[in-house]
C-alpha cells in the first residue's frame, strides 16, 4: 500500500493524477476521501482512476485503475468542431455547451488506447455516450446512460439462413438494433465485418487491431423483423448453446465463469469468392472455426458459397452459421480450451472434434424435433448447410455422420486409425 501511496503521490507532483473529488468520510470520524483521475500529456485517461482514504496526511487505503505504457501523440486530426458535427450525426440530436466533447484516451479491452472525442448526445427514448475515433471519426464506442431496473435489450423475430422465423435477443440502440444479448448473463455479440476480409485478417490473425462496437451488427432500422440471416442465425444460435449447458450441466458458458460469447460473421464478401486466395476460400468462406488465441476468443462463420455455385465434386455451403449443430460445435471447442484443454494435434485433436461433434449433435436434439431434413435434429453433422448430389459419397448432405462415419469415408473403429498430416 505505501508504494501505491507513494505512486500517487509522484503521479500528482507531475499532474498525471489530478484531484476531482475530496469529501469526508461520512462512516470514519476523522478521515477523508479523495478521487483523482489520470491525465496524460493534459488529456483524461478513460478509466484511470483512483480513491485513496486519507486519515489526516496518512493514506489508509489505495485502490483504482492507472494505465502505462502510454507513448503517443494527442493533438486529434478532428478538431473540436467538427468532431462536434460528427457526433451530432451519428446520435440524431444537437450537443449543448454543458455536452461539448471532450478529448479523451480511451483504453480497448485488447489492451491498446486511442485518441477519441467523447459526448454525451441526448436522443428522444435515450442518453447515450458516444466514443468517436479523433482521427477517422468512426464511433469506437457507445453505451446507454439509462440505468434501468432490466437489461436494455429486448426480443424481436429475425430471419434464419433456411427462411425459419426464430426470436433473437437484440439491445436497441439509436433508432436501430444492435447484436448484443444482454437477457442471458454472458454478453452474446455479434459482429459483422461487412466483407472487409483485409480487416477480417488484421483482427483475427495478426491481431493488429481490434474488434470494436462500430463492427457490431445492427439493423437497417427498428422494424419488428430482423433479415440478416447469418446474424440472426449466429446470434440467436449462440444463445441457444448457452442455454444447453446451463440446462443441462449447470455450465455458466465457456469457462463456468459467463465468459462473452463473441461471433463473427461476413468476414468476406460472396461476390468476391472467384478472387480469393485457397487460404481465404478455406478459411472465410467454406469453414467455421473457433479460435481461443484470436481477439479475445471468437467463433468466425463461413460465409458459403453464391447461389448456383458449387465445388467440383458438387457439394455446396450456405452461410454456416445456419446450422444449429455447427455453431454448438464451434462454441464446444471454446469449452474444451477452458476445460480439458486438448491440443489440437494427433489423437488429442480427434477427441477434441469428437467432443464437439457429440455436443453439436446433442443440441440440436434439445432444440430441435428428430427427423431427416432441415432444421431436424439427426446424426449428421452440418447437414443444413452443406449440401451435395451423387458425386460425392452417394448423395449424402452434411460433412459427417455420427451414425455411420464409414458412409462419408471416416474410420469407424479404432483398428482404421488413419493419422494425417500436420
Amino acid at each position: 500500500m505505501r508504494d501505491w501511496d507513494n505512486t500517487v503521490n509522484r503521479m500528482a507532483r507531475t499532474d498525471e493524477l489530478r484531484v476531482r473529488q475530496q469529501r469526508a468520510d461520512t462512516l470514519v470520524l476523522g478521515r477523508s476521501i479523495e478521487r483523482l483521475a489520470q491525465y496524460y500529456r493534459g488529456v483524461r485517461v478513460w478509466g484511470g482512476d483512483v480513491s485513496r482514504q486519507l486519515d489526516g496526511p496518512s493514506a489508509v487505503s489505495v485502490f483504482g485503475t492507472v494505465y502505462q505504457g502510454l507513448g503517443f501523440d494527442v493533438t486529434p486530426t478532428l478538431d473540436r468542431d467538427v468532431a462536434t458535427t460528427r457526433l451530432q450525426n451519428v446520435g440524431g440530436s444537437l450537443l449543448t455547451p454543458s455536452t461539448e466533447p471532450e478529448l479523451v484516451i480511451l483504453p480497448d479491452d485488447g489492451g491498446a488506447f486511442r485518441l477519441a472525442w467523447m459526448a454525451t448526445v441526448h436522443t428522444r427514448t435515450d442518453v447515450v455516450r458516444f466514443f468517436i475515433d479523433a482521427h477517422t471519426g468512426d464511433v469506437v464506442r457507445r453505451y446507454s446512460m439509462l440505468q434501468r431496473q432490466s437489461p436494455n435489450s429486448t426480443v424481436i423475430h429475425g430471419i434464419g439462413v433456411l427462411g425459419d422465423d426464430k426470436k433473437v435477443s437484440v439491445t436497441p440502440f439509436a433508432g436501430v438494433f444492435i447484436a448484443v444479448d444482454s437477457l442471458r448473463p454472458p454478453a452474446i455479440k455479434t459482429y459483422d465485418l461487412k466483407g472487409d476480409v483485409d480487416r477480417a485478417i488484421a483482427i483475427i490473425f495478426e491481431n493488429s487491431t481490434s474488434l470494436s462496437p462500430a463492427d457490431i451488427a445492427s439493423s437497417s432500422s427498428t422494424t419488428a423483423t430482423w433479415f440478416d440471416a447469418p446474424v440472426v442465425d449466429a446470434h440467436t444460435y449462440a444463445g441457444y448453446t448457452y442455454d444447453y449447458y446451463y440446462k443441462r450441466f449447470g455450465r455458466r458458458g465457456l469457462d463456468n465463469a459467463n465468459r462473452s460469447l463473441l461471433n463473427i460473421v461476413h468476414s468476406v464478401k460472396r461476390s468476391d469468392i472467384f478472387d480469393a486466395s485457397d487460404a481465404v476460400f478455406s478459411t472465410f468462406y467454406a469453414n467455421a472455426f473457433y479460435c481461443g488465441q484470436c481477439a479475445g476468443g471468437v467463433m468466425v462463420f463461413g460465409e458459403g458459397l453464391p447461389g448456383g455455385v458449387y465445388l467440383s465434386n458438387g457439394e455446396r455451403f450456405d452461410y454456416f452459421a445456419g446450422a444449429l449443430d455447427v455453431v454448438a460445435h464451434e462454441l464446444t471447442h471454446g469449452v474444451t480450451n477452458y476445460s480439458s484443454q486438448l491440443e489440437y494435434v494427433n489423437e488429442s485433436g480427434a477427441l477434441n472434434e469428437a467432443f464437439s461433434d457429440m455436443m453439436g449433435t446433442s443440441v440440436e436434439f434439445f432444440f430441435q424435433k428428430p427427423g431427416n431434413g432441415p432444421l431436424k435434429a439427426d446424426y449428421v453433422i452440418g447437414e443444413d448447410v452443406d449440401t451435395c448430389c451423387a458425386l460425392r459419397f452417394g448423395a449424402h448432405d452434411g460433412g459427417r455422420s455420427m451414425a455411420d462415419p464409414a458412409l462419408y469415408g471416416q474410420p469407424d473403429h479404432y483398428s482404421k486409425l488413419v493419422v494425417l498430416p500436420p
